[in-house]
């Protein structure tokens, strides 16, 4: 059993997985479990760990067989309780992860024919279904403020700014815009451009603004290395605000925009990284932009996940709620 772990091998996961496999291979050996809690405690482990790791080679001798009705029963039973809240029912959102987290496991199992079918694949998670997001939209005026509540004294001034700026004017999420390297700002002798790893193995190339461009020169100018190959944004060391040569990860930029968020007397608890891009979405569709478009800008393979994004029917229903005559 292999474990990859932010590309790493983690000792103490793979001692934990073989746990797990050493389960499996006992269960195995029974060919069925008649013991439910004891599946039920195999399958939370299971679910557990996928939820943490990425696993490349799972148990190759397992031959327990399992039966949709089993997985089915384990999923009903989150509803009422779960391990570390006992007599708290799971969301709905969260049973669904929890089942596709068996049917990924067992997928892997099929693949290193440990199993000939997935019995996951026919089990019905609990309906959910949303016509909004939850993640909050960053007002245009919000996002202003921000911007100009940033100084530019410092190198990791700009870096916020160039950050910040770069999460607005390309809704990119910050998972994309950590992973950018200085080749991926770039321009065809007209006007510059960002390419973006976005997930699900996308990549997706954006023009950049003339104001944007601007901010993440001047920053550029100011950074220690000037490898094409190098990420374009460093982290700092401590509070000295000096550069580094480490890429920042989506952790840390989340952190900045928070303390960003509360220098400048925003609601720096509700609001995060991913507000920006559901405010630029909500603005552009505002001012009439074609939802198809706001779509390619976001890079949404299905028109109803940019709906989610889209904030005015919010904003509608409180209109006719306060025009109520009583």
């Amino acid at each position: 059993l292999q474990i990859r772990h932010k590309g790493h091998f983690s000792r103490s996961l793979y001692e934990e997985s073989r746990t797990i496999a050493s389960r499996c291979r006992q269960a195995g050996a029974q060919l069925v479990m008649d013991d439910r809690a004891d599946l039920a405690m195999l399958l939370e482990d299971i679910t557990q760990l996928r939820e943490r790791v990425d696993i490349v080679l799972v148990a190759l001798h397992w031959g327990v067989i399992w039966v949709p009705r089993v997985i089915a029963d384990y999923i009903q039973m989150l509803d009422s309780q779960s391990s570390s809240n006992p007599g708290r029912a799971l969301s709905k959102p969260t049973r669904k992860v929890h089942l596709a987290a068996i049917r990924l496991f067992l997928d892997y199992c099929v693949q290193r024919h440990a199993i000939i079918l997935n019995p996951a694949l026919s089990v019905r998670g609990p309906r959910h279904s949303v016509t909004e997001g939850k993640t909050p939209a960053i007002d245009p005026r919000e996002a202003r403020t921000l911007l100009d509540s940033i100084g530019a004294a410092r190198p990791i001034d700009l870096r916020d700014r160039a950050i910040i700026a770069t999460l607005i004017f390309t809704a990119a999420r910050v998972g994309a815009v950590a992973k950018l390297s200085r080749g991926d700002f770039f321009t065809d002798g007209r006007q510059f451009y960002l390419r973006f790893d976005e997930k699900g193995d996308k990549q997706r190339v954006i023009p950049v603004r003339h104001d944007l461009q601007l901010l993440i020169e001047r920053y550029l100018g100011e950074c220690p290395s000037s490898d094409p190959g190098g990420p374009v944004f460093l982290t700092a060391a401590g509070r000295t605000g000096k550069l580094l040569l480490r890429r920042m990860s989506a952790n840390d930029m989340l952190r900045m925009v928070k303390r960003r968020l509360l220098a400048a007397g925003l609601p720096a608890s509700s609001l995060c990284c991913h507000s920006f891009r559901a405010g630029t979405a909500t603005n552009l569709l505002e001012q009439g932009v074609d939802p198809a478009e706001v779509q390619y800008l976001l890079g949404h393979s299905d028109p109803r996940t940019t709906r989610l994004y889209d904030r005015r029917q919010l904003r509608v229903s409180r209109n006719i709620v306060e025009r109520i005559a009583v």
